[in-house]
């Protein structure tokens, strides 16, 4: 390694050429990015969709879910299946682990499920699909089309404004995936006139037959002949209502025609049940735009933007309409990040020039952008994207960068100091300290790679990337660059004569940090690419211009002459003496065992021990899952199954009024306009999970801008009014939230074989959730379904010659209908249904008078062989993993609290239901499951990590021992960091122990320093107290200046108060207090505890060999360094 080092120093063009080459294809990979909100994750899941018309829940379980569930339950690598069976279709969700084949798996399940031969006759084929993106990285916008004047244009007319303007999107092959929502689903309905069927003594039958044997397009053959070739086409194909009205049924012995218009209606109309939807009260539909993961969002939003302007320009009576777009909420963040991440570094480099010759800080500081763009180029072919993940770990990164640095800059000075030449004082310096530099930022990059194991947040795995490649180009620039550069004696030697005079120093750092800031704004709104160049080119001449000045004035030295003056003070006034008090010898109480340094030790655990019981006590708070607004939110309702839109386009309208009221009222009491609009859609919910007539929704969304009011107070008041409407009163279930990132607040599964037994648990564990302060918005997943009509044959049946599966036949004929074909129009695929009109099936007494026909061509009313009751029937059927399932959910009113709320439930309200109900199996769900995941595998991987970190440690210093000792800086440097979020006033959560595991590695770092200077002074021949004491003073400078380059860097980012940033700040947190509170007891405590750890070594000895030995005799460095004078060859 000298040779190497000695090799780049001697020809620095290696150095300089090493640059150039990570400049060039760094910046080349920077601008070739995509970008995308959240990384890019495969979400290890496959869904299985099979339709079948007209079919209850139970009859999709039955025919369908189940046969599935056992074609591929025991496929390799299925953690879970989840079945929904409810009306019309099965959806079978097949989850994997994370390290599972998913193109094997896919081949598996579709061989399984094609191999099943015993689907219901009218079941479609089955649609497998594996999921290759996330929904967070995967959609790009809500875009919709809205009606200007309803009085002018038709719903027709709105839905084929609506396929051209997805056509339009597509076709400028930018845009490549596009979802329709709430979109109607066109179908031509043949409405029978049951008097005329009779009259012809017809049945839907023969109509359906007719209509998919004479409406055909059919290529009979080829006539091949000498000079030419001719197909041979029968063309009867129709797709207008008239035209089919004109096929033909039947034609009599006389010759008689009877035609489809004889006795049916034709026309093209919307399927029943279709969803209707709204923007800001008009009507609409809507779009949902996504991206493939090689796509980039921002060239997506960008043609959005165009498309919108060109069309809205164009169109008087439409406009189009972006409700939401991701790339605009990502550019927020960036910019919100990259503001934060400039001002941090500008904190950084000001750290530095405080304390070091700012040519010497300069080339210190040069390790951060070289560092970025090399993991940049890694980053390229690690499949990397600009995100709001991998931008926290630049930004995390920032202030550790540095520390390798430091290190190895203040070494090569002082070794210029002492009289050595620059090329010599670069190689010694470097070659010195490499070995704990080297041992310290592997120890941090160990402990980052826990991240990227973590199950559960594997969003976090691209934070973890970008940190571990940043540090490992860190240490080729420190090693190599960095010593090649400091080589040059004019970089080490002070500016005795300055060039120019303070007032034109001050003049250039004015000029330079205005055109820093020009392109930090300008960064900030450009689009990336190459366009980014001139910012970037901005920032660099504001650096050069800020360098000058202040390099080339007295500034610097008047700045750095007030910062030693301030360090020495510091150190040699007042840390001096806390350090000797520290480990002063003195007798405590008279007591020789109790002299202050062995008190002292005890200091840092009284310190964890005091900080755990304030989070036990809840004077810190604690919960699973920070609590970080939504984007937007929603107001749904569902009334009781089988009700009609009346009811829920009635509540839409009064809940759409209050929120437009609520709204004005806030805006004239505070001045803040929180609702930028309003969406509202009959027939669908999110958070409800149900669909249908009956269910409707109003999606709110909201200025993500700082308003003084919050967003809670809007959605209280809206609460409270709606519930006290009449249809608000008259909803079976009742919704007001945002989505959450983590899971439900409280969500637990319920499973068992027995259907009663379940039903009866959920009704009492909904009762007992109730009657816990603080819990609101219970629901489940298995409301009652619609009601539904049983029909009996009775036994005069028999005497007509009519059996029960010819009854349901000609009944599901008649009120469901019969597919009598599909055909094509524009680019839709349309289905052709032959049924009785709606007026005539829209009550049970039209069931009961409907007339069935016999084999004899008799039409008898069905109450003349049937009889008839009520009941209601399931909505859906869950299943997970084999066993019925019922999932409870609820929201907590103080997020705070979902901890503590979830591990009441688990310890009172579960096992008394278990006592009741020793049959049924529950299950944590929601963030309690996701917590305990992430929590379980994460304590197994620290676990991993710290026994590696120990091996890496006792083989840099040959000592187990010693590499115990360096770890027992870790528990107060956590319990800092727990403190801190009390401090800042967040609670800890899941994402606080991802910033404490970060600590570790940076805790290390400091440590590692500290003992190795104990160590080279021990050699020297000081004694251990010494050694501790003076290496406390020695380490002091560049410890400190470590700290505060960490806790500058991420300082701007704690004292965000944007919502864009609350995702972030509990990492924020933990790193930037634990490194505070750690650097104080490595500097102040760590003498003691080294002090400390040789007592109990001599007291060791003593029972061992049965006497006590000196101090050195116990030195862990000195016997390595006996052994290894012994052991030479």
């Amino acid at each position: 390694m000298r040779k190497i080092i000695q090799f780049f120093i001697e020809r620095p063009i290696w150095t300089n050429a090493s640059i150039a080459l990570v400049l060039m294809f760094g910046l080349w990979s920077l601008f070739n990015l995509n970008r995308s909100f959240f990384p890019e994750l495969d979400p290890n899941r496959i869904i299985i969709s099979v339709a079948y018309p007209g079919a209850s829940p139970d009859e999709m379980e039955e025919g369908v879910s189940i046969k599935i569930e056992q074609s591929v339950k025991g496929l390799k690598g299925i953690e879970h299946i989840d079945v929904t069976s409810q009306e019309n279709i099965a959806q079978i969700t097949i989850s994997a682990f994370q390290d599972a084949d998913m193109e094997e798996l896919l081949s598996d399940v579709e061989n399984s499920v094609n191999s099943i031969n015993s689907f219901p006759q009218g079941a479609e084929k089955p649609i497998i699909t594996r999921l290759k993106t996330n929904d967070m990285s995967s959609n790009v916008a809500f875009v919709g089309i809205t009606s200007k004047n309803p009085s002018k244009t038709s719903k027709t007319e709105l839905t084929k404004m609506a396929n051209k303007v997805e056509r339009d999107l597509l076709d400028t092959k930018v845009i490549t995936q596009i979802e329709k929502q709430g979109f109607p689903e066109n179908e031509l309905v043949v409405s029978i006139r049951e008097n005329d069927l009779i009259r012809y003594n017809l049945s839907l039958e023969e109509i359906a037959t007719a209509i998919s044997l004479k409406n055909n397009d059919v290529t009979a053959g080829v006539i091949r002949g000498r000079n030419q070739e001719m197909n041979i086409r029968s063309n009867s194909r129709e797709t207008h209502p008239d035209e089919i009205e004109e096929i033909i049924v039947r034609t009599s012995s006389k010759g008689e025609k009877i035609r489809i218009k004889d006795v049916a209606d034709v026309k093209l109309d919307y399927a029943e049940g279709s969803q209707e939807a709204r923007f800001n009260g008009k009507p609409s539909i809507s779009l949902q735009i996504q991206k493939t993961a090689d796509e980039d969002i921002s060239a997506i939003s960008e043609a959005i933007k165009n498309y919108k302007k060109e069309f809205n320009e164009k169109h008087d009576n439409y406009s189009f309409e972006i409700y939401f777009e991701f790339n605009e909420m990502l550019k927020d963040r960036i910019n919100l990040l990259s503001e934060n991440g400039i001002f941090g570094l500008v904190l950084v480099l000001l750290s530095l020039g405080l304390f070091l010759n700012i040519k010497l800080s300069a080339w210190v500081a040069f390790g951060i952008p070289f560092s970025f763009l090399g993991m940049f180029i890694i980053g390229t072919f690690y499949g990397m994207t600009i995100n709001m993940i991998s931008l926290f770990g630049m930004i995390l990164v920032v202030g550790i960068l540095v520390d390798d640095g430091i290190v190895i800059a203040e070494n090569i000075y002082s070794h210029f100091e002492k009289g050595k030449s620059a090329s010599k004082a670069a190689l010694d310096g470097t070659m010195e300290v490499l070995p704990s530099v080297f041992t310290s930022v592997l120890t941090t990059i160990l402990a980052f790679s826990v991240l990227l194991f973590v199950e559960g947040l594997e969003m976090m795995r691209e934070m973890a990337f970008v940190v571990i490649a940043c540090l490992a180009f860190s240490l080729f620039e420190a090693f190599f660059v960095l010593p090649s550069h400091l080589s040059n004696k004019k970089i080490l030697s002070e500016t005795k004569n300055p060039r120019y005079k303070t007032v034109t120093g001050v003049f250039f750092m004015i000029v330079g940090l205005v055109v820093i800031y020009l392109g930090a704004l300008l960064v900030s709104a450009s689009e990336g690419g190459f366009e980014s160049l001139f910012p970037f080119a901005l920032i660099i001449t504001g650096a050069i211009a800020v360098y000058i000045g202040f390099s080339t004035s007295p500034i610097e030295m008047k700045v750095r002459k007030g910062a030693e003056w301030f360090i020495s003070k510091v150190r040699d006034i007042i840390f001096r003496d806390l350090v000797k008090m520290f480990t002063s010898e003195y007798n405590v109480f008279n007591f020789k065992l109790f002299k202050v340094r062995r008190l002292m030790f005890f200091i840092p655990f009284i310190f964890t021990f005091t900080t755990i019981s304030l989070v036990q006590n809840g004077q810190i708070g604690a919960t699973f899952f920070p609590d970080i607004p939504p984007d937007f939110f929603n107001i749904e309702v569902a009334f009781n199954p089988g009700d009609t839109k009346v009811k829920t386009k009635d509540f839409v309208e009064k809940a759409s009024t209050i929120l437009l009221e609520e709204n004005q009222r806030i805006i004239d009491e505070t001045g803040d306009t929180l609702l930028s609009y309003y969406t509202s859609t009959i027939g669908a919910s999110m958070n409800l999970g149900q669909f249908g007539n009956h269910v409707g929704m109003i999606n709110v969304y909201y200025k993500t801008a700082d308003e003084g009011t919050p967003v809670d107070t809007l959605m209280n008041r809206i609460i409270r009014r709606v519930k006290s409407t009449p249809s608000g009163k008259l909803a079976s279930d009742f919704f007001v939230g945002g989505f959450n990132r983590f899971g439900a607040d409280i969500e637990f599964g319920l499973s068992s074989e027995d259907d009663q037994e379940l039903e009866s648990a959920k009704v009492m564990f909904k009762e007992e959730l109730a009657k816990i302060d603080g819990i609101q918005n219970i629901k489940d997943n298995s409301p009652n379904g619609r009601r539904e009509v049983y029909v009996e044959l009775l036994p005069q049946a028999d005497i007509y010659g009519i059996g029960k599966a010819e009854v349901i036949s000609q009944i599901r004929n008649g009120f469901f209908g019969r597919e009598a074909q599909r055909v094509i129009i524009g680019t839709d695929e349309v289905k052709i249904w032959v049924r009785y009109p709606e007026e005539d099936r829209n009550s049970v007494a039209d069931l009961k008078n409907m007339r069935l026909k016999t084999m004899n061509g008799l039409a008898i009313p069905l109450n003349q062989v049937a009889k008839f009751s009520i009941g209601r029937g399931p909505e859906s059927l869950k299943r997970r993993d084999g066993r019925r399932e019922i999932k409870i959910d609820a929201t907590v009113k103080d997020p705070d609290e979902v901890a503590k709320l979830n591990t009441q439930i688990s310890e009172e309200i579960i096992p008394k239901l278990s006592a009741i109900y020793p049959n049924i199996s529950f299950e944590k769900m929601g963030q309690f499951e996701r917590s305990q995941k992430t929590g379980n595998s994460m304590m197994y991987m620290t676990l991993i990590v710290l026994i590696a970190i120990v091996i890496v440690i006792s083989l840099h210093f040959t000592s187990l021992y010693q590499a115990f000792l360096i770890l027992l800086v870790i528990p107060a440097g956590i319990a800092g960091a727990i403190l801190g979020h009390g401090i800042v006033g967040i609670p800890v959560s899941i994402l606080s122990a991802f910033g404490m595991i970060a600590l570790l590695g940076v805790l290390v770092n400091d440590s590692v320093v500290f003992l190795d200077k104990y160590n080279s002074l021990v050699l020297e021949g000081h004694s251990s107290k010494e050694a501790a004491f003076k290496a406390s003073i020695a380490r002091f400078r560049p410890i400190l200046l470590t700290t505060i380059t960490t806790v500058a860097g991420l300082l701007p980012l704690i004292a965000e108060k944007s919502m864009q940033a609350q995702f972030l700040i509990p990492m924020a947190v933990s790193i930037a207090f634990g490194v505070l509170f750690g650097t104080l007891f490595i500097l102040g405590f760590y003498p003691a505890a080294i002090l400390f750890g040789n007592d109990l070594k001599r007291v060791a000895s003593y029972f061992w060999k049965g006497r006590l030995p000196e101090e050195k005799e116990v030195e862990t460095v000195l016997k390595n360094h006996k052994n290894i004078q012994e052991k030479q060859f």
